[in-house]
């Protein structure tokens, strides 16, 4: 795997779209479905990897490779979708 880093200006609709209120409301609705015992992993989804995946996405690559490139794992990738409306919304 390589490391592939992203101009924010090589796509309009996630400079548009993606914005950090967005990126905000996917960290606020992962918080909110997390273990209240503490228990689990922190979220590691950075704006720059959540831009990367939608970008990948955008270029047409199917989630699983989108996330690979993003340095997303597949799994977290689905316990992120399952649990963010909003993550749902802007990969779709």
């Amino acid at each position: 795997m390589s490391s592939l880093t992203i101009k924010p200006s090589e796509n309009e609709f996630i400079i548009n779209h993606v914005t950090d209120k967005v990126y905000r409301k996917i960290v606020k609705e992962l918080s909110a479905s997390e273990d209240t015992k503490g228990r689990g992993r922190k979220i590691e989804l950075t704006a720059e990897k959540l831009h990367n995946f939608l970008y990948f996405l955008s270029m047409g690559a199917d989630y699983k490779l989108a996330s690979e490139w993003a340095q997303i794992s597949e799994s977290t990738r689905q316990k992120y979708m399952a649990r963010s409306e909003e993550f749902r919304r802007v990969a779709s």
